[in-house]
């Protein structure tokens, strides 16, 4: 079963990894392709404006989860490392219970508004708004996954020592 998941979470590594790429590709050449046209021809291409902002979105919403789960992601944890061990392990496990909340009612939402927006356009390339909304429902909907996995292995291991936290707290 672990062998199972270590699979799956490298090729889902992979695929994050190369859409990310893909898109900071995407977003690097649109970009270059407008400040060049800018100097050169005087004038920008909205369509370009409007797929470079469509790519960020996509890497930004992608990366979410990837960077959560490399322990990569924005945190201020130093009131939490002042705790005692016991302590920091149920902070974390609450701290991912919080995190799953948020993130499955924003899954929830997010979805119910890319099924309303799929017949929406973007204004200059006419891309479905489906297509920049689901990419919402995607990011928190991986890191949900990795959240309950993260909680899951913090409370594991927390009932591991000794007896299980009961005995710890004691002490």
């Amino acid at each position: 079963m672990k062998d199972l998941y270590t699979k799956l979470s490298h090729l889902s590594d992979m695929v994050i990894y190369v859409t990310g790429s893909l898109g900071i590709l995407l977003t690097v050449g649109c970009s270059a392709y407008n400040i060049v046209s800018m100097w050169t021809v005087g004038r920008r291409s909205p369509h370009l404006d409007e797929l470079s902002l469509f790519s960020l979105v996509w890497i930004i919403y992608i990366g979410m989860g990837l960077l959560y789960k490399r322990k990569e992601h924005v945190t201020m944890d130093f009131v939490v490392n002042l705790l005692p061990g016991v302590w920091r392990a149920i902070s974390r496990i609450v701290n991912d219970l919080v995190i799953i909340a948020i993130s499955a009612i924003t899954c929830w939402f997010a979805w119910k508004l890319s099924i309303k927006s799929f017949d929406k356009l973007l204004m200059i390339t006419k891309i479905p708004y489906f297509y920049c909304d689901i990419v919402v429902f995607i990011g928190y909907g991986h890191l949900t996954i990795l959240a309950i996995i993260d909680a899951a292995v913090n409370l594991a291991g927390l009932v591991q020592k000794k007896g299980g936290p009961v005995e710890l707290w004691r002490k």
